[in-house]
């Protein structure tokens, strides 16, 4: 592997970007490239917060279909336990809080490309400038040459341009956009074996076909985020985000029954044009107030989401048997495609937050929300099929200091999750799951050994009481993390 990066002087814009240094926890943190910490946005504690709709952007909720891309990322943050104490109306699975840049009043220019012996190449141009002196712009765009150790290979670009402007003080306004382009992409197959035994190795960087059709797709991001001071002590934000993922050309290369000497029915399940989009955005009203040692924080909040996803009508292709490893011809079609599927989504939130804190003493939070959730799904050859629900969610959460060092901290949260859809390899294939009611308990407690040194031991318990595809477990964890530039004590001393 070999990679080259470019920074000099004051045109050096992402040198200075750490995970670890800019770490608050161990649950996970995601800076630039650089990723540390026990959990992603995809895996938390076995599920997926953000397949489960728990994102935010910038702390607004963001109903994600693709996330931010780094042209426009600055980091990404897990909330979870711990590190969701204080959060106001966090999720059982977690939360997935995406920081977007912030372009300031000095110009900077980064260039980075990298290279390996899988021939994966690619090019990153990033930078900012002031354009005048209350208005920022930062982007950049990125050219990959994607390679694969199944010998499938594409190639993808990606864009994105972010703004800031500051006609006041206390105002700040962000629009901002991005886009990611994959074509020429192809499809390795995946074995089912036919018993209990695992396929036969396979030689790297074989690809077996076939060369047509090739995976193709765009996905868009793009919103506006506000934030502004009006009074003492009073802060109003608002958040308002289009994304959407559109796959022109998509199949599932298969082969079934798969035996010990490689021979296997094989099945290319080719896909019309599908899209999933959705439009989100949250508003929220935030009150702080003390009195001597005592911290209150008032939050009130609206959010709301529209998703549509349009989706099936494959056509089914038979190739009949044969062995791993022979090649397939190219298969251009025509396809016969069927009708789609629809499936819409449409939700809206109120709710209302409390953070107290007490210096030295401890913290509490608890949070309200009244959610009304609808969902229609048209098949075809079916009627119309509706599910509504509209919960009560809610979360307590505390942590009581007990000395300088040690804290003890507990939280319980309920949410209404998105399922997701099943996998291309399931027999229900690409179907979108109904939401499910989930619930979370936290407890635990936090060491500081040593400035920069802390260490975390809990455990959680989740689950759901509508889903017997969610297990309630006990899931005990022991962290330990730097939050500085801790170096071990020299002799001596």
């Amino acid at each position: 592997m070999a990679g080259l990066a470019a920074a000099t002087g004051a045109v050096a814009q992402r040198v200075s970007e750490n995970a670890v240094t800019s770490a608050e926890d161990a649950f996970g943190n995601s800076v630039g490239r650089e990723t540390i910490g026990l959990y992603s946005s995809s895996s938390v504690r076995g599920f997926s917060a953000f397949a489960a709709g728990n994102a935010r952007i910038d702390g607004l909720f963001f109903d994600p279909v693709w996330n931010p891309n780094p042209r426009i990322r600055r980091s990404t943050s897990i909330r979870v336990g711990l590190s969701a104490q204080g959060y106001p109306f966090p999720a059982p699975t977690g939360v997935v809080d995406y920081a977007l840049r912030r372009p300031g009043g000095d110009r900077a220019l980064s260039a980075y490309a990298t290279a390996d012996s899988y021939e994966t190449a690619a090019l990153e141009i990033d930078g900012e400038t002031p354009v005048h002196g209350t208005l920022s712009l930062a982007g950049g765009f990125s050219l990959n040459h994607n390679a694969f150790f199944n010998g499938t290979e594409g190639l993808q670009h990606i864009e994105g341009l972010i703004a800031s402007w500051r006609p006041r003080a206390e105002i700040e306004v962000r629009p901002f956009w991005s886009r990611s382009d994959i074509y020429d992409d192809e499809f390795d197959p995946t074995y089912v074996p036919g018993g209990a035994f695992l396929p036969a190795r396979r030689t790297r960087r074989e690809f077996e076909g076939p060369q047509e059709p090739k995976y193709r797709s765009t996905a868009h991001l793009y919103g506006i985020l506000a934030d502004a001071a009006p009074g003492h002590n009073w802060r109003v934000r608002a958040g308002l985000f289009r994304t959407a993922f559109d796959d022109q050309r998509t199949a599932t290369n298969l082969l079934l029954n798969l035996q010990p000497d490689g021979r296997a029915d094989q099945i290319l399940i080719v896909d019309p044009p599908s899209k999933l989009a959705s439009t989100s955005g949250e508003v929220r009203v935030t009150h702080t107030f003390s009195e001597g040692s005592r911290q209150h924080v008032l939050h009130l909040n609206v959010r709301g989401r529209d998703r549509r996803d349009r989706y099936g009508g494959a056509d089914v292709l038979d190739l009949g048997p044969t062995v791993v490893g022979r090649p397939v011809a190219p298969l251009e079609g025509p396809f016969g495609f069927g009708p789609q599927t629809l499936d819409g989504v449409r939700q809206w939130t109120g709710g209302l937050a409390y953070e107290g804190r007490w210096r030295g003493r401890g913290e509490i939070s608890l949070g309200v929300q009244k959610t009304h959730y609808r969902k229609t799904l048209d098949q075809p050859g079916l009627p119309r099929a509706i599910s509504e629900a509209t919960p009560w969610l809610y979360s307590l959460a505390g942590a009581a200091y007990l000395g300088d060092s040690l804290a003890i901290y507990a939280g319980y949260t309920r949410g209404l999750e998105e399922s997701g859809v099943a996998p291309e390899n399931a027999a229900n294939r690409n179907q979108a799951l109904p939401a499910i009611r989930t619930r979370q308990r936290d407890a635990g407690l936090r060491w500081t050994v040593r400035p920069g040194l802390k260490v975390v031991g809990g455990c959680s318990t989740s689950g759901s009481p509508t889903s017997i595809s969610t297990i309630s477990r006990f899931s005990p964890c022991w962290e330990m993390w730097s939050t500085g530039a801790w170096k071990p004590p020299s002799p001596g001393s």
